[in-house]
């Protein structure tokens, strides 16, 4: 399996996998995870399910930046699953998740808004990179390296993409949603 990750409850910003960080946002993959079960998990996010020395096999978590989850008081109790973060936590392009880390509420309001922003513009390069990916598949079946394996693949990245399609529709219905809301109050 590849990379995955979820979005944090507090801002927004998927959990970074710890190989993709720079000085800016490198406490973006110092993540805690609270699973249905009760569950608590803190340390590295390394993109591939590992919180700190624990895999996690839990079907939807509640995810958390470690320092958004400070500001929001360390909230102990699974409520909600966070998003699957359509960039998985590590194709994305510069800038897109590069916010220091956040030591005041405003701070953390402010970066959940340009993640908001990053959820609707969502993963050119995320796209591209899956796009090159598929299409190095298609060129090894074309030339019969591992031609079955390879068409399955294929067909597991489309129908991963039309899952992601369905997500981001209702990622979009939500904040619309949640616009129409706030201009109500």
């Amino acid at each position: 399996m590849g990379f995955f990750s979820w979005n944090c409850k507090a801002c927004g910003h998927p959990m970074l996998s710890s190989y993709v960080t720079d000085e800016h946002n490198e406490w973006m993959s110092d993540v805690v995870v609270l699973a249905e079960d009760g569950s608590i998990l803190k340390g590295e996010y390394d993109g591939y399910g590992r919180v700190g020395e624990h895999e996690y096999d839990y079907d939807e978590p509640e995810a958390y930046h470690k320092a958004c989850w400070e500001l929001e008081g360390k909230p102990t109790e699974f409520k909600e699953a966070s998003v699957s973060a359509r960039d998985q936590g590590y194709f994305f392009g510069p800038d897109v998740h590069s916010f220091s880390e956040p030591k005041t509420q405003e701070d953390l309001r402010q970066i959940k808004i340009a993640g908001d922003m990053a959820q609707q513009q969502c993963c050119d390069s995320w796209r591209m990179a899956h796009l090159e990916y598929l299409l190095s598949l298609a060129h090894k079946a074309l030339h019969g390296e591992n031609v079955e394996e390879n068409t399955k693949t294929i067909d597991e990245h489309i129908a991963q993409r039309e899952k992601k399609e369905k997500e981001q529709e209702e990622l979009r219905k939500q904040r619309e949603e949640r616009s129409v809301a706030q201009l109500e109050n």
